[in-house]
C-alpha cells in the first residue's frame, strides 16, 4: 500500500476498495442551486470557466479525457508531460483552463482545445493550467469511497503542484459578503462540496453550482 494511504486512520483505509486501474472515469457532475447556504461541514471552490479533464496515469502512459470521454492530449500537451512526472499511478480530476485579464476564459481557452496536433497547440503561445481538485485512484486502489476532505490531503501530498500544475484552493467560512465579493471579482461563482461526501459518477447533490 502506498505510504500515503498507510498512515490514514482504520475507519478510513477501510473503506479503499483495491482494485485494477479504470480506463475510464464517469465524472461527478454538480447539481445547480438558487439556494445559497453558508455550512462549515461543505467546502466552497472557485468556479472556472474552462474544461473538465481526468488525467489517467498507469506507469508512463498518460491519458486526458474530456467528461465525455475525448482525447485532450493533443490540445494539451505540457499537461501530459506534467502528469507523467507524477511518481505513482494515479486517476485525477480537475479542470484546464486559460487566463485573460486575471480571470478564467473559455473563449480563449477554445483556440487549444481544437488544435490538431500537439505542435499546433504549442504555437497559440496560449499558457493553460490543470487545476486539480480530486483524486479517485492511487497505486492499486480506488479511493471514491473516502470523504472528499480525505482525498484532498492525499491529493496534495502525492504532487507537487507547479507550472501547469495547480491545486483548487477552497473556502470553509464562506459568507453572502464571500459570494458577493466573488461577483464584483467577476468569477462564474462558487463549486460547493460536502466535505465527507463520496465521490459518486453522476450528478449529485453532494455537489452544488452557485452562480
Amino acid at each position: 500500500m502506498n505510504s500515503i494511504l498507510e498512515k490514514l486512520p482504520e475507519d478510513q483505509k477501510k473503506l479503499l476498495k483495491k482494485k485494477a486501474q479504470p480506463t475510464t472515469i464517469n465524472v461527478m457532475l454538480a447539481t445547480l442551486t438558487h439556494n445559497h447556504f453558508y455550512d462549515p461541514d461543505w467546502l466552497y471552490e472557485h468556479k472556472l470557466d474552462g474544461e473538465r479533464c481526468i488525467a489517467i496515469k498507469k506507469g508512463k502512459k498518460v491519458s486526458l479525457e474530456s467528461r465525455n470521454h475525448k482525447s485532450m492530449n493533443v490540445s494539451y500537451p505540457e499537461i501530459e508531460e506534467a502528469i507523467k512526472r507524477i511518481d505513482a499511478s494515479v486517476i485525477l480530476d480537475g479542470e484546464i483552463v486559460a487566463f485573460k485579464d486575471g480571470l478564467s476564459d473559455f473563449s480563449r481557452l477554445q483556440q487549444r482545445m481544437h488544435a490538431s496536433s500537439a505542435e499546433e497547440a504549442q504555437k497559440t503561445r496560449i499558457a493553460v493550467y490543470y487545476y486539480i481538485f480530486d483524486i479517485i485512484y492511487l497505486d492499486s486502489y480506488d479511493l471514491r469511497a473516502l470523504p472528499l476532505i480525505t482525498r484532498k490531503h492525499i491529493l496534495k501530498k502525492v504532487i507537487t503542484f507547479k507550472k501547469p500544475l495547480r491545486f483548487t484552493p477552497h473556502e470553509f467560512k464562506a459568507s453572502a459578503s464571500y459570494f458577493k465579493s466573488v461577483c464584483k471579482k467577476g468569477w462564474e461563482g462558487l463549486m460547493v462540496k460536502y466535505k465527507d461526501g463520496t465521490y459518486q459518477s453522476k450528478r449529485s447533490t453532494d455537489w452544488l453550482k452557485f452562480k
